[in-house]
């Protein structure tokens, strides 16, 4: 599976490249710009699976790329929460942040847990979604919560395995939550979950501010756009 995702990136790279090229021309019609952005949308969901892909195949080898460095929460939700609001322009997400909400962690690997949380309850709720971020005295509590459906008590138990479908997203591998958890676990922090009829769902994560080991992998500096350092 591995080396099917690596290879597919190329492919896809072309065909992303090719729509920016038929985006660029004057010369089409509404209908067709309608057309494009739907590409566009496809392709995006398609890069998500094939990363999805490639993390669960380094996570099996023990092996997820993460480098810790001095980062900002506040930076890092700030661009995944602007990004899906580009996305989701008919939603409303809101952020509350308290305290001191750096620490030192991958950048990169951060907004891709707040974007997998954020849009995991963008897709499954239809109205308000609540991030909160609140400094403790060694570790950073990030919650996202959303007052859709609640999980079915069946699903809970398995919601953070991989390929089981625990985040029931129609569009994915069931393999989201999984990355999720397995990033945070690279941080030494945790995720929980509580979900009912009368209080919705929060996703509740934990980050203490030092708590992450390099690993052998190292980070390629286009990730690093979100880290505090200078």
């Amino acid at each position: 599976m591995g080396v099917l995702a690596h290879d597919l990136r190329n492919p896809l790279f072309a065909i992303v490249a090719g729509l920016d090229v038929i985006a660029a021309s004057r010369n089409l019609s509404k209908e067709e710009r309608k057309i494009v952005a739907r590409m566009f949308s496809s392709a995006q969901r398609m890069a998500t699976m094939i990363g999805d892909i490639l993390d669960h195949t380094r996570t099996s080898l023990g092996a997820l790329p993460h480098d810790p460095v001095p980062t900002d929460l506040r930076i890092v939700c700030q661009v995944a929460i602007d990004e899906l609001r580009s996305i989701h322009p008919g939603r409303q997400i809101t952020c509350e942040l308290a305290g001191d909400v750096e620490g030192s962690w991958d950048p990169a690997r951060l907004q891709q847990v707040v974007s997998n949380l954020v849009g995991n309850a963008l897709e499954h709720s239809e109205g308000v979604v609540s991030v909160r971020v609140e400094a403790g005295e060694h570790d950073v509590v990030l919650s996202v919560h959303n007052d859709g459906d609640p999980i079915p008590a069946h699903i809970l138990p398995v919601l953070f395995e991989p390929f089981g479908r625990g985040d029931r997203s129609p569009n994915g591998l069931g393999l989201g939550l999984y990355i999720v958890r397995e990033i945070i676990r690279r941080h030494s922090g945790t995720i929980d979950v509580r979900s009912s009829p009368d209080s919705g769902t929060t996703f509740v994560s934990r980050w203490p501010r030092h708590g992450a080991q390099t690993s052998r992998y190292p980070q390629s500096p286009e990730l690093r756009e979100t880290s505090g350092a200078a």
